[in-house]
């Protein structure tokens, strides 16, 4: 599914339109990565290479989705503003992500982001980053999350929209 040849769709660089348990699959399957409960803590990537652009949100911290290529998709946090964003760093892939965060955090959503209380009293913040876009996350305090991500093949209804915006 990856490949070290040249993309040749590289995406522009333009911002959104809005506001270690690891599973592998066979190459025709999407990738999946699930990550353990975490604090701020989190693991940071040394150096981060974009390939496709780059996101249109700076942090402090950035963190590789997935271990295939050059991370495809990045969750950026900058500490300073509390804000998370994620970039999706691929031509070919939308990423669907989901984040459990503790009871005790108090947060809000941003952007396209969908937040609900669960009857635990976590939260599930949902959102998907399609190629080459940067999506503002979540903004506020965080105290602990789980995070799962899905890189799966473009929705028609995302090729739709795509078509249909090239056609105007």
């Amino acid at each position: 599914v990856f490949s070290s040849a040249p993309n040749l769709h590289a995406c522009t660089n333009t911002p959104a339109h809005s506001n270690q348990q690891e599973e592998s699959k066979s190459p025709s399957q999407p990738f999946r990565k699930f990550w353990p409960a975490m604090g701020c803590g989190a693991s940071k990537s040394p150096s981060v290479v974009y390939v496709n652009g780059r996101p249109t949100f700076e942090g402090d911290e950035v963190v590789k989705g997935f271990d295939e290529g050059n991370g495809l998709l990045f969750r950026i946090v900058n500490n300073k503003k509390r804000q998370w964003a994620y970039y999706n760093d691929t031509t070919e892939y939308e990423m669907h992500v989901k984040v459990n965060f503790g009871e005790d955090c108090d947060i809000r959503a941003l952007g396209k982001t969908h937040l609900e209380k669960l009857d635990s009293g976590e939260y599930l913040a949902t959102v998907v980053i399609y190629p080459c876009e940067t999506e503002m996350f979540i903004e506020g305090r965080v105290n602990g999350f789980r995070v799962k991500m899905d890189a799966l093949p473009l929705s028609e209804e995302y090729r739709r929209q795509k078509g249909s915006a090239g056609n105007k």
